[in-house]
């Protein structure tokens, strides 16, 4: 009983969300020929902390959900992410170490789990690649990734395992040039699985930096 009604004030949640202006943008291909911006590769690289705060809608089989998430990245292979629904109620937090993956939801027992996208899966019925997250939406190139670059150098396209990320449009961040909007696809299940995430706002850390974000802390 209880699961049911966890499940059905997730689906309330997700129709008033519907109120917010953010809808999926379908796929563009991005233009080849162009050269990576080197010197932003290396500044990427020295990230060391991050967090980005936004909006997500993610459409399947004729359905959609849209979800407000804030994503807390306190090192290489150790982040945060939290869905909210309307007025900023919690509806699931992610949280991965090095050791496991870990969901937390509003009076449900903790699940735990190796892979965070499982956890997703379980939660709402839909699954991303989270571990790929952590590259995807800083605007990093994944290795062995197919590659397109933008006229100035950064991140258009990439793909992988049937993933595909296009990147259609960045912001200036502390003079590094971060993205804003960015749409995910893949064919699951035999249906396309399209993921719209609109980045309102960025908070970045190079490694030379001796703190990390405040997001990053727990019970932010």
């Amino acid at each position: 009983m209880a699961q049911r009604q966890y499940q059905h004030l997730i689906v309330m949640s997700l129709v008033s969300l519907l109120l917010f202006s953010c809808a999926v943008v379908d796929e563009q291909p991005g233009r080849v020929g162009n050269a990576p911006d080197r010197h932003r590769a290396q500044l990427l690289a020295t990230l060391s902390s991050w967090s980005a705060q936004g909006r997500l809608a993610i459409r399947l089989a004729g359905k959609s959900w849209q979800l407000k998430f804030k994503w807390c990245q306190s090192s290489p292979g150790e982040y945060r992410l939290l869905l909210s629904g309307p007025w900023g109620r919690t509806l699931a937090v992610v949280e991965q170490s090095l050791v496991h993956a870990r969901l937390l939801r509003p009076g449900e027992a903790d699940v735990f789990a190796s892979d965070a996208g499982e956890l997703l899966r379980m939660a709402f019925g839909w699954q991303l690649p989270v571990a790929g997250l952590q590259q995807w939406l800083p605007g990093r190139a994944q290795q062995r990734a197919e590659l397109v670059w933008d006229e100035q150098g950064r991140l258009a396209a990439q793909q992988r395992d049937g993933w595909r990320v296009n990147y259609k449009r960045y912001m200036e961040k502390e003079d590094l040039s971060m993205p804003a909007l960015l749409v995910i696809s893949r064919q699951q299940q035999g249906k396309k699985l399209l993921v719209s995430i609109v980045i309102d706002n960025w908070e970045i850390v190079s490694e030379d930096v001796g703190r990390v974000c405040l997001c990053c802390k727990k019970g932010s």
